[in-house]
């Protein structure tokens, strides 16, 4: 996937959401932190923080929206 791609395809997914939106979405993350991420094991927890971290600016994105 190309740098273009990726955006394109996160541009399309995000465009999914509107500022009404926000709940729905930071509560989803808010679920995943609760139940899923503390259940898993991670080779690499830096790739972990780095997939919270998308998941924030795509939670900040659309607050913004």
């Amino acid at each position: 996937m190309t740098k273009e791609n990726f955006v394109a395809a996160l541009e399309d997914v995000m465009g999914h959401y509107a500022k009404e939106d926000y709940d729905i979405f930071k509560d989803t993350v808010d679920m995943l932190c609760a139940k899923g991420v503390s259940k898993g094991i991670y080779q690499d927890y830096s790739v972990l923080i780095d997939v919270l971290k998308i998941l924030t600016i795509c939670e900040k994105f659309i607050k913004e929206a």
